[in-house]
């Protein structure tokens, strides 16, 4: 066996280590670019879930199923915040050049993020379930539960925030249609909504945990591999 499994849990659980300092830092700090933290996190977990789906056939037939499923929800939350992307900027590019003030579709971000959120969390929990003890899958499902709840939280506590955002935005572009700038804006969104990170280091504790947990089994054997060859008998 090749160990892509083990592999890729380690790296899954150096980007949940990253991401709770990232949370922890923008909820003290405010600030959410630190030099590239978020780059990373997002790049060790790509290579953690491509090394878990290279060797999904290490642990039985329906761990390799579940991989699967992983990777087709990660691919729809790609998908879908891809194609949110293009709807925004092409919102901006139709408002500089017909003058046509409606700035609304930004109040979407926040339902977004929170929905990519939650497929990130089941992205997880097909990942590891078939891995953990126990307890383990308690611990995993418990974490899934806390980013509904939370991102539910942080919808209910930031739409006001996102609201008056919306409203500066479009208040700001009828005065400098061909100089407006939505960073300054952004910028402000992130300092007002720093606070609600303390959810994002809840959730990824409890992944942790249960990543942690899912790997000690990998690592010690406790988990059985499969050889490749009797899936196919």
């Amino acid at each position: 066996m090749s160990g892509y499994t083990e592999k890729g849990l380690v790296l899954i659980i150096l980007s949940l280590v990253l991401t709770i300092i990232l949370n922890l830092t923008v909820f003290f700090t405010g600030f959410y670019s630190i030099g590239g933290l978020n780059q990373i996190t997002g790049l060790l977990t790509l290579i953690g879930l491509i090394l878990m789906f290279v060797g999904r056939k290490e642990y039985g037939v329906k761990h390799q199923r579940f991989v699967v499923y992983a990777v087709v929800v990660f691919l729809i939350a790609v998908v879908f915040s891809v194609i949110y992307l293009f709807y925004i900027a092409a919102m901006i590019f139709s408002a500089v050049s017909t003058g046509n003030v409606d700035f609304s579709a930004f109040v979407s971000i926040l339902y977004i993020v929170q929905i990519t959120a939650i497929l990130g969390g089941l992205v997880n929990v097909f990942l590891l379930h078939e891995l953990e003890s126990w307890n383990g899958r308690i611990v995993l499902y418990a974490a899934f539960v806390a980013v509904v709840f939370t991102s539910i939280l942080v919808v209910y506590a930031a739409a006001p925030a996102v609201e008056d955002l919306v409203t500066n935005m479009e208040k700001n572009f009828e005065t400098n249609r061909y100089s407006f700038q939505t960073n300054e804006f952004t910028v402000e969104l992130q300092k007002s909504l720093s606070r609600l990170n303390i959810y994002g280091v809840i959730n990824s504790l409890l992944f942790l945990v249960a990543t942690v947990i899912a790997y000690r089994r990998v690592k010690s054997g406790e988990v059985l591999q499969v050889n490749p060859t009797d899936l196919m008998s």
